[in-house]
Formats: structure tokens, sequence, C-alpha cells
């Protein structure tokens, strides 16, 4: 039966890396340390005036990885706002092939690692959980959690 167990789990975790898009070249910008979250603001000072997303996620995490998918490919397609993606996997190599499997070079992408142990998850308050925080040209937060679908229907009003 653990056997079974064990096959099953394996066959899920290939079937999750395998729907990722082509590979493409990745914009892997920052590696943030568990002592900082300086790279983080400095993207923000970089992208003052501009509405901006920053989405919380993690490669082993289906549900975050897909509206991370979705809030680049929703970038791509409209220029009204800055996708800030931070990875929260542990391992440097899975965050790089994980941007590059799913296409993630037009956002900036930066990884904290230590996850959710990571002074950058305290100081956003994520606990455990995955989420994103809308801001506005000012830096005031807008939103939280928004699925791409509610990202969407925000910009075109």
């Amino acid at each position: 039966m653990i056997r079974l167990k064990t096959t099953f789990l394996l066959f899920v975790l290939l079937f999750l890396v395998s729907f990722t898009p082509s590979i493409q070249k990745a914009s892997i910008n920052k590696s943030l340390s568990n002592e900082g979250c300086n790279e983080l603001q400095q993207e923000l000072d970089t992208n003052k005036g501009h509405l901006v997303l920053i989405n919380f996620w993690a490669s082993y995490h289906a549900n975050s990885r897909i509206e991370n998918i979705k809030f680049a490919n929703l970038m791509k397609n409209n220029n009204g706002f800055v996708v800030i993606s931070v990875s929260l996997d542990t391992y440097q190599s899975v965050f790089e092939e994980t941007v590059k499997r799913d296409g993630l070079s037009c956002v900036q992408n930066i990884h904290a690692t230590n996850g959710f142990d990571s002074k950058l998850a305290n100081k956003y308050k994520l606990g455990n959980d995955f989420g994103n925080l809308l801001l506005d040209a000012k830096g005031k937060v807008l939103a939280k959690n928004l699925t791409a679908d509610e990202l969407r229907a925000y910009l075109q009003n």
C-alpha cells in the first residue's frame, strides 16, 4: 500500500511539472538572503509610479504557480501594471528551473530563501499562505489576494 501511495505521489508531481509551458529564457533578477528585504524594496522603488502586483508563490504549490503564470500572461497583454514575482522555494535551482519552464521572463523575479521562515515572508505577514498585494502608483495597498481574473476585471475599469 505504501509503495502504491509513493508511486501515485510521484505521478502527481511529474504531472504538475509537465503542465508548464515550454522553456523560455528566464529573467532571474534577485536572490534574497534570509537577512533582508532590500532587493524587493529596490524593485518597488524602481517601479514607483506604476500599478504593481507583488505575488508570492512556490514551485511546489500548484495553485500559486498557476496564478503566477496567469499574472505574467496578463502583464504581457496589458502594460498597465508590473508584476514582481517572489518565490518562496527553498532551493535556488528549483526556483530558476520553474521560472524558465513557466515563461516568467517578462516579470521581475525574486527568490526569497528560507521560504515562509524568511524575513520577507514575516514582513508581509504571509503566515503559511501564498498571496499577493496590488499597490497603486504611490505604493499604497489597493487589494490583497486577487486572482488573475479579478485583476483583469480591475484593470478594465
